[in-house]
């Protein structure tokens, strides 16, 4: 009756134990995609931080076009004063002036208010008058950088004033005679006059021209008549320039909200990154509960009731032997798995020969597979896993390279490597063991990571003995 008892409950253990099973793989599927959501969470973050950063530092193309924007708008009035002077266009004037000071930022135009590129002619005062310079020139090679001579002046005003008097020379006669619209034109007979050695200079003031609209200058330049009049359409073009065709501020407002709007994103992100790692934090405490709770089933289900080895709380007397392989069902083979390997367990009556001879195993194979001596073969206790092939270099868990075992009084490495499957020499190796050392009550015993620092180790090492390791396989 009491064995009959016995064998109740240990199935009603079990069914709780397979259920703690499932409850463990459901919860263990939750943090998966808990962690596949911060995943997602934080690719998402790193895309909007690059979004922000691109948002938040412009490329060189737009630092370009902004440099190119304000230098319109700050000097467009010189452009149309001396388009009315000189009757050269003011979209022309404009676009040179980009061109050749790189919008007002090149050291020379910084240097010397020299706008153009202007250089000094043979005879000039160089000392006084002139800069000495290094400027790109395009040869038959490619671009190289020269140096020369050019003209410095005391403001912008007079570099303007200078240019006007270079194109109306000699050398640049065929502009006379085309109109103030036709800036096409106009490019081209400037690069034909010898303006520049870069043979793209035509086709690069049109671009110019054409990007930045600098043709309106000339159309709204038709309607001044009068000095007054002038006066009024210079005030406007200054107006214009601030509130109209070279206005971007607009453009400025909407990138500005834009990359409040991808910081608050990101903040909002941030938040339920740490939501989600809070999460999973608790679902593997609950977790780790669960498993701990599995173990001591086990213990329940595996232990001997007739003998009193055990106090009330499941610990093991100071000379007895851990009992903690758990029970397995077999198949109708005999065997079952085991860490992924193929196993068996060992009945009442059974030894490591009988097992080789009813699988049609090799006895020295089923002794390395084991990593047992002969003599410990002769007094294998019953519910001892046997492996029937090589056993596994890591503990296949959840946990991973985290899994460990606590080791309880009278539980030695052996009796730890079969428990899980694992290969004993692994087992020593991650723990910094060396054979035939056994680690105190207590410690923990990693199963997949090699630990840092050795652990403790008992001077007295226990043998298996003949105790009952559970009722084997039913």
């Amino acid at each position: 009756m009491y064995v009959q008892n016995k064998f109740y409950l240990c199935g009603l253990l079990s069914y709780l134990k397979n259920s703690l099973y499932i409850l463990i793989s459901i919860i263990q599927l939750a943090c998966f995609m808990f962690k596949k959501l911060l995943s997602i969470a934080f690719l998402s973050l790193t895309v909007s931080a690059d979004l922000l950063l691109a948002n938040g530092q412009p490329t060189a193309a737009e630092q370009e076009w902004e440099n190119q924007r304000l230098y319109i708008q700050e000097y467009q009035y010189l452009a149309v004063q001396e388009s009315n002077l000189s009757r050269i266009p003011a979209a022309i004037i404009m676009a040179q002036a980009i061109l050749e000071s790189a919008a007002g930022q090149s050291p020379l135009a910084k240097a010397t208010f020299n706008h153009f590129g202007i250089k000094c002619k043979r005879g000039e005062n160089v000392n006084n008058n002139c800069y000495y310079y290094a400027s790109p020139e395009q040869t038959s090679t490619g671009y190289s950088k020269v140096n020369s001579y050019f003209r410095k002046y005391d403001n912008v005003e007079e570099s303007y004033r200078d240019h006007s008097k270079v194109l109306l020379a000699g050398n640049y006669a065929n502009v006379r005679g085309l109109a103030l619209t036709d800036y096409r034109n106009w490019a081209v007979e400037i690069q034909k006059g010898g303006y520049a050695t870069d043979k793209l200079y035509a086709s690069k003031l049109i671009d110019l021209i054409e990007r930045h609209e600098l043709y309106k200058l000339d159309e709204k330049k038709s309607t001044v008549i009068s000095p007054e009049t002038q006066k009024q359409f210079y005030q406007g073009v200054r107006t214009e320039a601030n509130n109209s065709i070279f206005d971007n501020q607009g453009r400025m407002t909407e990138c500005e909200h834009k990359y409040q709007t991808q910081a608050e994103e990101i903040e909002s992100l941030r938040h339920e990154i740490e939501l989600l790692k809070a999460s999973i934090h608790r679902l593997e405490t609950v977790i780790s509960f669960l498993q701990a709770e599995i173990y001591k089933l086990d213990y329940q289900i595996n232990k001997d009731p007739f003998k009193n080895k055990y106090d009330e709380f499941g610990n093991a007397n100071s000379d007895a032997q851990i009992l903690f392989f758990p029970v397995r069902k077999l198949d109708a083979r005999g065997t079952t798995d085991i860490n992924g390997k193929l196993a068996t367990i060992l009945k009442q009556g059974e030894n490591l020969l009988s097992v080789a001879t009813t699988h049609n195993k090799n006895y020295a194979d089923l002794l390395k597979y084991n990593d047992l001596t002969e003599t410990e073969a002769e007094n294998l206790p019953a519910g001892y896993y046997i492996f029937l092939e090589p056993k596994a270099d890591m503990y296949e868990t959840a946990e991973g390279a985290n899994a460990y075992h606590e080791v309880s009084p009278g539980q030695t490495m052996e009796l730890i490597a079969q428990r899980y499957g694992i290969k004993i020499a692994k087992l020593y190796h991650n723990n910094l063991l060396k054979e035939g050392e056994e680690p105190l009550a207590n410690e923990r015993i990693y199963l997949n990571k090699k630990r840092t620092q050795k652990p403790a180790i008992r001077a007295v090492i226990s043998s298996i003995n003949n105790s009952q390791f559970g009722g084997g396989g039913r």
